[in-house]
């Protein structure tokens, strides 16, 4: 059976928390934040021997919601939901390997959908 400490906090350079949540091993596992240097949040989700793994939401280094949606290996990987600066959904659909793989939508400014289909390696699949 695997325990966790609940709540526990990592520190980085200057004794600022980089990290809080469930820590198993030393390693960061289970449901946790990810900080900044600022102290803004970065990542907030699930874990998995100190990558991302699972379901989580990442943050830009202004505060504003990046991406939402699966990881695994520390990569955006299954179906997600990627944001601009104005926190308009920009693409909404499958990931693997940190780019858009798979069936998606993409979006412009003022919603409309672009594109609605196949992408590879971050490109649209237009045949």
């Amino acid at each position: 059976m695997t325990t966790y400490n609940d709540n526990e906090k990592l520190y980085g350079k200057d004794d600022k928390v980089m990290y809080e949540g469930e820590v198993n091993n030393g390693l960061r596992t289970g449901k946790g934040k990810q900080f900044y240097d600022n102290g803004d949040i970065k990542y907030e989700g699930e874990w998995k021997n100190d990558e991302r793994d699972g379901k989580g939401m990442d943050f830009d280094e202004n505060g504003k919601l990046f991406y939402e949606g699966e990881w695994k290996n520390d990569m955006m990987n299954g179906k997600g939901k990627c944001f601009d600066e104005d926190g308009m959904l920009c693409y909404e659909g499958e990931y693997e390997n940190d780019m858009r793989n798979g069936n998606g939508k993409s979006f412009d400014e003022n919603g409309n959908v672009e594109y609605d289909g196949e992408w590879e390696n971050g490109v649209p699949v237009v045949v």
